[in-house]
């Protein structure tokens, strides 16, 4: 049964929120989405999936 409006945000250092995704339909389990950020720039942020119940924190960096 897929996970229905799982939303991907990322924020920066300061804790403001710089980008949201709503991903529809995920599969249960891994999978791999490639998702294009914008014009976001250079650094360090933390990307914060929530899927149905669960929620996970990661940090990232971003360079170009």
């Amino acid at each position: 049964k897929p996970i229905s409006n799982s939303t991907l945000q990322i924020y920066n250092l300061l804790g403001q929120k710089m980008f949201t995704k709503v991903l529809n339909n995920l599969p249960n389990g891994f999978s791999k989405q490639d998702i294009t950020i914008g014009s976001l720039p250079e650094g360090i942020y933390f990307a914060e999936l929530v899927a149905g119940e669960n929620k996970f924190l990661k940090k990232i960096i971003i360079t170009k």
